[in-house]
């Protein structure tokens, strides 16, 4: 009963523990003896608190991350069958081939973290939670060919600039057509839930976006170049970055 009772509290509640257990022992001691062992003693718990709380830690983290990677490993599946987004049927089958795993978001962690987050759209619009998914795959792959030059930067620029404002256009729909308030879901405000997600994976595809410009200033800013360079802005407020 005692071990399930502290493996369910949080690091914070355990660290609050620690610091009452301290403070009785330290006080009792303190008041039935007055020689260096009280200081001896003051040291030691400081270095085993410290430990303790570090390794708690740790092993938090860890179990976080196998709980983020099964849950990618779980819908795997469910994503690779959904029904195809038309723009990447009309834009991306064109050049690449289709999906077959989500090989380039499962060594991402943001990305896994990103769908892990929003997980709760899968209650509310599974359909637009499924395309973005496919959307966040085909971007991650497209942004790694590009850097390692097996895709083409001048026709694939363009395309990833498209997949990245289809994201972001559908996490806004999703965001219209969800409750605010939710009775089912662990985090009750889904408004603030979806605006801040909206605004991580905004930085997270701009930065990467931006990345490629940088390797590839120059050819994108040639004469020949057909696709178009503009800055990071929309006109909705919650896309905005600057």
């Amino acid at each position: 009963m005692l071990a399930n009772y502290i493996t369910n509290l949080s690091n914070n509640q355990i660290i609050l523990h620690f610091i009452i257990i301290f403070i009785v022992l330290y006080l009792y001691i303190f008041n039935n003896n007055e020689n260096n062992n009280v200081s001896n003693f003051f040291i030691l718990s400081i270095i085993v608190i410290g430990f303790l709380i570090n390794n708690h830690s740790k092993t938090d983290n860890i179990k976080k991350q196998n709980e983020l990677n099964q849950y990618i490993k779980d819908i795997e599946e469910t994503v690779v069958t959904h029904s195809t987004p038309q723009m990447v049927l009309e834009t991306v089958y064109k050049v690449h081939k289709p999906l077959k795993s989500l090989r380039f978001i499962k060594n991402n962690k943001e990305a896994i973290q990103l769908i892990y987050y929003l997980r709760f759209l899968m209650i509310y619009d599974r359909e637009g939670y499924l395309d973005f998914i496919v959307y966040l795959e085909y971007f991650l792959k497209l942004h790694f060919n590009i850097m390692i030059e097996k895709y083409d930067v001048e026709t694939n620029f363009v395309i990833l600039k498209d997949i990245r404002r289809e994201i972001l256009n559908g996490l806004q729909a999703s965001w219209y057509n969800i409750p605010s308030i939710s009775r089912v879901f662990d985090s009750k405000d889904l408004d603030k839930r979806m605006q801040i997600a909206i605004k991580k994976v905004q930085a997270l595809t701009y930065r990467y976006v931006k990345i490629i410009y940088k390797k590839y200033h120059d050819i994108l800013l040639h004469k020949t170049y057909k696709g178009t360079i503009e800055n990071d802005m929309m006109k909705n407020q919650h896309y905005h970055m600057y």
